[in-house]
């Protein structure tokens, strides 16, 4: 046709893939967004309190974790949780037992215990870690990145440069 509404089929075929190219630019945006979000949520209730308005005191209260399947593998109280540890599909949790510290595995990923654990004060630092904010000695810059120390264990534990800024804020008002 000839009156001007249809394009020639490779000008088509080129705005097709511009369109969903900006499909998928908008998707990964949306996610993103929502990532940032419920980190920033997650600050908002441990600096504030829970969102029920009530003040959530971490480490006096237990935290249960669960396996892929749903089912409780282990309890202790939040205050004794150290650090978290990726491995593949299961994670190591770090914790105090009697005094000295101890690790059980759990199946199931650590992008899952992030959704489900940040109220209790654990958040993520990295991509292999997540920590007890409540047991944290204090954070420094180590050969250009940042590290935190943890209380009662010997070791650093590395925080990503996407996560500095979460981090910092749950430590100092200032920004670094």
């Amino acid at each position: 046709m000839q009156n001007g509404l249809f394009f020639h089929p490779a000008v088509s075929v080129v705005l097709l893939v511009v369109l969903v190219v900006l499909v998928v630019l908008v998707l990964i945006l949306v996610f993103h967004l929502r990532a940032m979000h419920g980190e920033i949520v997650a600050l908002r209730q441990l600096s504030q309190g829970t969102d029920d308005g009530q003040s959530r005191n971490v480490g006096e209260e237990s935290i249960s974790f669960y396996d892929k399947g749903g089912r409780l593998v282990f309890t202790t109280h939040t205050e004794n949780i150290i650090y978290i540890e990726a491995a593949d599909n299961y994670t190591n949790i770090h914790y105090l037992s009697e005094g000295h510290e101890d690790t059980f595995i759990l199946h199931n990923s650590l992008k899952e215990i992030e959704r489900h654990y940040t109220d209790y004060g654990l958040l993520r630092c990295h991509r292999r870690y997540m920590v007890n904010v409540a047991n944290v000695k204090l954070m420094r810059k180590e050969k250009g990145a940042f590290v935190l120390e943890m209380n009662h264990v010997g070791r650093t534990i590395p925080v990503s440069k996407s996560y500095e800024g979460v981090l910092a804020n749950c430590f100092s008002p200032l920004k670094l």
